[in-house]
């Protein structure tokens, strides 16, 4: 072999096997690879073609940024739903991530009715130990879950319906005394209910022949107890909220003041109390100064007078300190007095109490030292005046277009006809929605006794208040919604109440502060020009209830006042452009009977406010949900 011509040539030589492998590989990619390319220009082409004419597209990197944030949000959300859920059932968690400790030290705004029967149905905070870390406690909750099957193992259910049941966590006064009893109405007094608190609460009536009112025959179904227990939650809430207001009016708070007297302040008052010795009879008596500090009049209760009741440092019941006055006027003002024949101007702002008139202390002991005081309301200067309505599932004017939704444990038959809309958004003919017999077209039908209404505004939200049957409360108001997750129930709510106008914030604090989240959404308001109310000797309940002092009144969404029951004519609750009611009521109430135009003039400042809200029920916090999948209500408060 001729090596040299071999290394003249090692190139070509050599170039060969390369070319062919060269083509080798080059056929191996054609074959292997390009069929992928296709694909994925054929996939660009289709992405290009559909996105013609779109806009906002997102790049990769935005969306990825977008499912970080939402999964950052879902967390958050679930933290919220934690920390509502424990604020409504009234649990307070203490510790760390790694042990925490739950305590029942609030109230409970989901409490079943006071029964041994029900115990076990109230949620109450329970933890468990994770199996994986057992340091690690999770929260954990027993209790009924809201829809669940009710138990009737021991006759749950006909003992729900009982008077001294159900009915006492509305009122169990004590007939002819209100405010004597225990429930949502009694501890509200001395603020008054038009026509009685039955006539203005929904609330299912025990069986009654006469009226149709009730349970109806057996047990009644979970669902029915359900609704009417969560109408009873939502009520009795807003009811404890609306009387902090009163009591928070009711209260002093101590300042220095001068030496061997003690001074006490709130918004209105200033009171300054001592004990002194009675020279005619040698008795310690406790004496005090009554200040106005507002720049408007002030009128005394019923009778002329204001009481106070003043706590003592020895303990034992407080001690009754009574002002006996018509009115106080406004800061720095004055009034005409008479001596002999001569008038003269003394500061009518201030008065005192004498020694002749203190209270006797004798009783007391030793130990006289002012511990607290707080004032005692009647109906005529109790801040709250009067609750006229409190409809459950009634949406302001921007909501009601939009429809009610059923709770997630009632199921919409597949087969059913949706209701016919005639598109005029405003209440069908009388007898299109089910009444209970000898309610009436309009408000309290007699005495006693609350016509139901009927009606509806919107898109179908049904306007039912009142005594009802359970039958109605399932048939008419299941729908009753603005929004249904797995995590929270929102429902709207309408009221209309007689206040005095400088504690109109108040009500609205009080309410936004509420445990069940009520969202103010929409308020109107309007002077007052009716009387105000008397000392009442009904509230409504039953058996036997006068109704209250009231006459009748003019529902929401009703063009005409009911006929009256107890004294006084027919009011109009709502008038003017707010969309809760546009009576024609005759004004007026009955009341205590004497007033005066000067008492009217005094008293002017009572307005009637209509405040719309939405009311969030929080379901039952369940950790292992991942992610509770939400219906897609279009819903934004």
């Amino acid at each position: 072999m001729n090596k040299d011509l071999l290394k003249k040539h090692h190139f070509w030589i050599l170039f060969a096997p390369f070319a062919v492998c060269v083509l080798v590989a080059v056929m191996t990619i054609w074959t292997g690879i390009g069929s992928k390319i296709e694909a994925r220009e054929k996939e660009i082409d289709t992405a290009e073609k559909a996105a013609k004419g779109k806009q906002d597209i997102k790049p990769l990197v935005e969306l990825t940024i977008l499912e970080n944030e939402n999964t950052r949000v879902g967390l958050i959300r679930f933290d919220k739903w934690r920390e509502n859920w424990d604020l409504q059932i009234g649990v307070v968690e203490y510790g760390n991530a790694e042990e925490r400790v739950m305590k029942q030290e609030k109230t409970n705004q989901f409490r079943w009715p006071v029964s041994d029967l029900f115990t076990n149905f109230n949620y109450r905070p329970d933890g468990y130990t994770d199996v994986e870390n057992p340091k690690l406690k999770k929260p954990k909750f027993k209790g009924l879950k809201f829809g669940a099957d009710v138990p009737n193992d021991r006759s749950e259910r006909l003992a729900f319906k009982s008077r001294d049941v159900y009915l006492a966590e509305y009122s169990n006064a004590t007939l002819g005394k209100p405010g004597s009893g225990t429930g949502m109405a009694d501890r509200l007094w001395p603020t008054q209910f038009a026509g009685g608190w039955s006539s203005v609460l929904r609330h299912v009536y025990v069986d009654d022949p006469a009226t149709g009112y009730g349970w109806g025959q057996g047990r009644p179904t979970s669902p029915e107890i359900w609704l009417a227990l969560e109408d009873l939650w939502i009520q009795r809430s807003l009811l404890n909220s609306l009387r902090t207001v009163n009591e928070d009016m009711a209260s002093f708070a101590e300042v220095a003041g001068v030496a061997g007297r003690k001074t006490f302040v709130n918004r209105t008052w200033k009171i300054e109390v001592w004990a002194m010795t009675r020279a005619s009879d040698n008795k310690r008596v406790l004496v005090g100064t009554l200040t106005n500090l507002s720049p408007r009049i002030q009128t005394f209760g019923l009778g002329g007078k204001l009481t106070f009741q003043v706590q003592l440092d020895a303990g034992g019941p407080p001690i009754d300190l009574v002002f006996n006055e018509r009115y106080l006027t406004g800061a720095g003002g004055t009034k005409r007095k008479q001596e002999g024949n001569e008038e003269r101007d003394i500061p009518g702002d201030t008065m005192t109490i004498t020694p002749d008139k203190g209270t006797d202390l004798t009783t007391a002991g030793a130990n006289v030292n002012v511990k607290s005081i707080r004032q005692v309301f009647d109906t005529r200067t109790v801040p709250l005046q009067r609750i006229d309505r409190l409809v459950l599932g009634y949406p302001d004017g921007r909501l009601a277009g939009m429809g009610p939704k059923l709770p997630l444990f009632l199921e919409v038959p597949a087969d059913a006809v949706p209701p016919m809309d005639d598109g005029s958004g405003g209440v069908p003919p009388v007898g299109s929605i089910p009444r209970p017999p000898g309610s009436g077209d309009g408000g309290p039908g007699g005495p006693g006794g609350g016509g139901t209404s009927g009606g509806m505004v919107g898109a179908g939200w049904p306007v039912v208040y009142g005594p009802v049957t359970s039958k109605m409360l399932l048939e008419t108001t299941k729908k009753r919604y603005l929004q249904v997750t797995n995590q929270v129930r929102r429902m709207p709510v309408g009221m209309v109440l007689i206040v005095d106008q400088t504690n109109l914030q108040d009500v609205l604090l009080a309410l936004a502060n509420s445990p069940l989240r009520f969202q103010i959404t929409q308020v109107h308001w309007q002077r007052y020009r009716g009387l105000p109310g008397g000392d009442s000797t009904g509230g409504g309940s039953y058996p036997g209830s006068t109704g209250g002092e009231g006459g009748g009144l003019n529902i929401i969404g009703s063009p005409d006042g009911g006929p009256g029951g107890g004294r006084g004519p027919g009011i109009n609750i709502s008038g003017g452009n707010t969309p809760m009611g546009t009576g024609t009521g005759t004004t007026g109430i009955g009341g205590e009977p004497g007033f005066a135009d000067a008492d009217i003039q005094m008293t002017s400042g009572l307005i009637e406010v209509s405040i719309y809200g939405i009311v969030s029920l929080y379901e039952k916090y369940e950790p292992e949900l991942a992610q509770p999948q939400e219906q897609d209500t279009g819903f934004n408060p």
